[in-house]
């Protein structure tokens, strides 16, 4: 690997360029929510993934010999463990949690229009959703991006919150 020698100038430009990108990102998002445009929103977020690596060309820094080189021969065991292994861990807290709460257990969904209201019910159904539905791409969602959000579909599923349901949706 490369030696590296720290530059504070070339450091700070790239956490000012980052956090500032990243801050006009989340205030358009915020606004785009508002005005129910989610989808748009949520394509923004997905975008904003990319806002470190433009951080580091914004600030003069190059991204040639950075030194990641995959070598998969041999590891194919540890990257499906680290892909999967959340999502199993995530599956196994979701039983656990509604073994000691079996009444929260409801893919119907009246146990969160009971708790949320049913505006949360129609928000999905004005976009085309039922509850069901919700719940199965959830699933999906955290199986595909198990390695950094394993909980999220836990979290969809049994977060009881208002304001937090009206995000999801």
């Amino acid at each position: 690997m490369n030696d590296v020698t720290f530059n504070k100038e070339k450091t700070t430009k790239y956490l000012i360029w980052t956090f500032l990108i990243t801050y006009v990102i989340q205030i358009i998002v915020a606004i785009l929510y508002r005005n129910e445009l989610t989808v748009v929103g949520q394509l923004l977020m997905t975008v904003m993934m990319f806002v470190p690596m433009i951080g580091v060309l914004l600030s003069g820094n190059k991204l040639e010999g950075m030194g990641w080189k995959p070598r998969l021969k041999g590891k194919i065991r540890f990257l499906l463990t680290a892909w999967f292994l959340p999502a199993l861990l995530t599956a196994v807290g979701a039983m656990l949690y509604f073994a000691v709460f079996p009444e929260h257990f409801d893919v119907s969904g009246e146990f969160i229009a009971a708790n949320v209201g049913d505006e949360a019910l129609k928000q999905l159904e004005a976009q085309g959703l039922t509850y069901p539905m919700y719940i199965l791409i959830s699933v999906i969602a955290c199986m595909t991006y198990a390695p950094h959000s394993g909980n999220a579909a836990f979290l969809h599923l049994c977060d009881n919150s208002r304001n937090h349901m009206r995000l999801l949706v």
